[in-house]
Order: C-alpha cells, then structure tokens, then sequence
C-alpha cells in the first residue's frame, strides 16, 4: 500500500498529470485535424512540459505553501532531485 501511495503522491504532485493533459491536448489536435503523430513527439512534449512544471513548482516553492501544503511538503522532500531531473528532461 505504501508502494501506491508514493506513486500516487509523484502522479499528483510532480505534475505528471498536468503533463498527460498537455500530450492529450496535442493527440485530440492530431485526431481531429486528421496529423499523424509519432510516439517520440508525444514522449519529447510529455517530458517538456514535465521540466517546465517541475521548474516552475521548485522556484514558487515558498509562495506555493499557502495554497497547497501538502504538495510543497512532497516537494520539498524531493527538492535535490528536481534540477537533475529537469536538465535531464530537457535534454531528451
């Protein structure tokens, strides 16, 4: 259970949903403009807009205390991570 819990808290607070909805915005402008997209395009804006998320969650760190706790607490905890993680993601 434990293991879940962590890898719901990464889902929802390392904004990888806000990233999904960025690759589901591009595949519905795919569909219906009638665009084939490769795997590759979706996986480089996935992890794009991962780093601009995480980027932008790491600098607003203190302000984002008062609007969600729970998140900055998670962030903070993984804060040594985070430029590592974006250089690599932008670098893909």
């Amino acid at each position: 259970m434990k293991i879940l819990s962590a890898i719901w808290k990464e889902f929802i607070y390392g904004g990888h949903l806000l990233s999904l909805g960025a690759v589901s915005i591009i595949f519905t402008a795919s569909i219906l403009l009638n665009i084939q997209i490769t795997w590759d395009f979706f996986l480089v804006v996935y992890l794009w807009t991962e780093a601009v998320y995480l980027y932008n969650r790491l600098k607003e760190l203190k302000s984002d205390s008062l609007n969600n706790p729970k998140r900055t607490i998670y962030l903070k905890k993984q804060a040594r991570y985070i430029p590592s993680t974006i250089i690599l993601f932008s670098t893909i």
